[in-house]
């Protein structure tokens, strides 16, 4: 037999597989929201935001960044003045699928960007050619690529490359200091899905919920020329409120869970669908209005979500890290790492953070003794300034204060009618309501037993 020693088997990676099962699982709504998160991602570390605390100061920066996407059948690009790439992270950390461990430092610390793979996922899937220019400082530089082509050179790993031409910034299509991404020839169900306004409203939608700390503050966002305002979190604010708070910091994440009421909406209602848990990582919304065991209802302390009981409850747990692989975040950043220990722990503590708060709701509806007061003192929650309300270590919650005492309550209990009945006989009055034979026989009781 010959000898084979030193002989390997290839275990090289091939592009179209890459490809296919790179993309397979992400929506194009999730791919441009990957684009807008390296932008906001450029503007943290241009701007040396600090997300742990500046992000819930109420704190507005006198000229907003701006970041333009466009949505057609032709084109899906993203433009930003941001801060754009250092050229030489373009050269050898931001095309890479994966990062040494300095470059995965520098692209990394604070930011929206965990697992940096959002640009190339999000090009892979949307068409099959791309543009992307950028200018940082007085350099700049063009990378374009038809992916056609590029996958058919995959006989060794230098053809994973794509080819880079260093230029003066006056000659690229990036705005000063920013960053261009333009992809091109889309595939048939992306064209479909840019011609469609269900999408596009959706779209809108789910970028003003995502980046609500971020938008009209730090950043101006247009979507086709309109500009994208922020969806407020639902927190509400009233006379003598409090919410029940916690603030700890958990392996390198600081958590920050907060439960209370939620404002009324225009008609003085409590709206079910703006109802339940939002969780941030690093100020990018990632679960919104929860009502499921994921955030902990139905699950320990906390009993099955209930659409009139709950429709009152609003919570929110913040998790920032300085390392965003420490955050509870997935691939996609929309939903929430079920097994990740910093979350688990988290979720023990919403539990406990929003018992107080449901049974409070539970008693609006179910308790007869609550009084009309009360009622009233909960009607009067309002819209609070979500950016302000992390102040101090902790709190226990305190439902709104009441305008005065009232000097009565309701006394209701059930018996059975033929009791109702007999009571109705003894006393020869035939005609005599239910509630007036309960106020009678209250009355009795205070007098034979001396109370009054």
């Amino acid at each position: 037999m010959p000898d084979r020693t030193g002989e390997f088997a290839d275990a090289f990676p091939r592009k179209r597989f890459f490809i296919d099962m790179f993309t397979r699982d992400i929506a194009l709504e999730d791919c441009i929201l990957d684009l807008v998160d390296n932008s906001i991602d450029a503007l943290i570390r241009t701007r040396d935001l600090d997300l742990e605390n500046e992000v819930l100061a109420n704190k507005r920066v006198a000229k907003p960044a701006t970041i333009s996407v466009v949505l057609s059948p032709t084109v899906i690009s993203v433009a930003d003045d941001c801060g754009g790439i250092p050229l030489q992270k373009a050269q050898h950390e931001v095309f890479n699928f994966g990062h040494s461990l300095k470059g995965f430092k520098d692209l990394t610390d604070r930011g929206l960007g965990a697992y940096r793979i959002g640009l190339k996922r999000a090009i892979f899937k949307i068409g099959k050619a791309f543009t992307v220019d950028s200018s940082h400082s007085n350099d700049g530089f063009r990378v374009r690529q038809d992916l056609d082509e590029w996958v058919k050179r995959d006989s060794k790993l230098e053809d994973w490359r794509f080819p880079l031409e260093e230029l003066a910034p006056s000659k690229l299509d990036s705005p000063r200091n920013g960053t261009y991404i333009a992809i091109t020839d889309l595939y048939d169900n992306i064209k479909q899905l840019a011609r469609s306004d269900v999408f596009s409203d959706s779209l809108t939608r789910s970028i003003s919920r995502t980046y609500s700390f971020f938008l009209s503050r730090y950043v101006r966002l247009t979507l086709n020329g309109v500009e994208v305002e922020p969806t407020p979190l639902p927190v509400g604010s009233a006379e003598g409120h409090e919410p029940a708070q916690e603030v700890y910091t958990d392996d390198g994440v600081h958590v920050r869970i907060r439960a209370g009421l939620a404002p009324r909406g225009p008609k003085g209602e409590w709206q079910m669908e703006r109802a339940g848990w939002y969780v941030l990582c690093n100020g990018r919304t990632v679960v919104s209005a929860d009502k499921t065991a994921l955030t902990g209802w139905g699950a320990g302390i906390l009993p099955q979500f209930h659409s009139s009981k709950g429709r009152g409850f609003v919570g929110l747990a913040l998790f920032t890290s300085k390392d965003p692989l420490k955050l509870p975040w997935t691939t996609t950043k929309r939903g929430l790492n079920r097994e990740s220990p910093v979350y688990l722990r988290a979720r023990n503590r919403m539990q406990s953070v929003a018992r107080p708060v449901y049974g409070y709701l539970e008693s609006l509806f179910d308790t007869d003794d609550t009084t009309s007061d009360e009622r009233e003192a909960a009607k009067s929650v309002s819209l609070a300034h979500a950016r302000s309300l992390f102040q101090g270590a902790g709190s226990r919650f305190r439902p709104p204060r009441t305008r005065g005492t009232s000097s009565t309550v309701n006394v209701q209990f059930k018996v059975p009618r033929a009791q109702i009945d007999a009571v109705r006989n003894h006393l020869e009055q035939p005609r005599m309501s239910a509630s007036e034979i309960g106020a009678h026989a209250f009355r009795y009781f205070l007098t034979n037993e001396e109370i009054e």
